[in-house]
């Protein structure tokens, strides 16, 4: 399981935050610039809550209020759930699911560290797929992507007896040299 320090381990960006005495337009344009869907709300280096596109459309735009005086302590969620650095992003996926969420503040003795996003979860899903797929084109390769072994080809001329031309064969044989099938259709 990929732990959450993992994931944001791999993330370069810097953390996107406003305060909640900003304005709705400000988050906006965060978000427009730097393509996220989602915005920490942090005051004097506490997390004080998370903002999202969402919620701007809904609880500004669509009441027709004015996203340049409104402000984000009015529209934002307010002590968002967090995980930490130790928890699982598999973890991370059940919290999504069960409350209907997309982003989960990470912190770290309450100062934030990250942020674990849905779309983290689903890269990271393709990716152990991916790694599971190359195990199995392995496996079924032959260990180690080695070929099977050539069998022997059978001879064109026939022979009162003939030997058993695969493994395969020979198991069937049941150790007379007659092939399974032909001493079931004899008995």
């Amino acid at each position: 399981m990929t732990s959450v320090k993992q994931c944001i381990e791999q993330k370069t960006g810097p953390i996107f935050s406003v305060r909640s005495s900003d304005s709705t337009e400000a988050a906006l344009q965060l978000m427009r610039d730097n393509r996220v869907r989602a915005i920490l709300v942090v005051d004097d280096g506490v997390l004080a809550g998370i903002v999202s596109q969402g919620d701007c459309a809904i609880k500004v735009l669509l009441p027709n209020l004015d996203p340049k005086t409104t402000r984000i302590a009015d529209i934002m969620t307010a002590n968002p759930l967090t995980v930490t650095a130790t928890n699982t992003l598999e973890e991370c996926m059940a919290i999504m699911v069960h409350k209907h969420i997309r982003h989960l503040p990470v912190v770290d003795h309450k100062r934030v560290i990250g942020v674990v996003s849905i779309g983290d979860i689903v890269k990271n899903i393709i990716e152990l797929q991916g790694d599971q797929i190359k195990f199995l084109e392995t496996y079924i390769k032959g260990h180690g992507g080695r070929e099977a072994p050539q069998t022997r080809r059978a001879s064109t001329t026939a022979t009162a007896d003939p030997a058993p031309t695969t493994a395969h064969q020979a198991r069937k044989t049941h150790g007379s040299g007659v092939p399974a099938s032909a001493a079931a259709s004899s008995r």
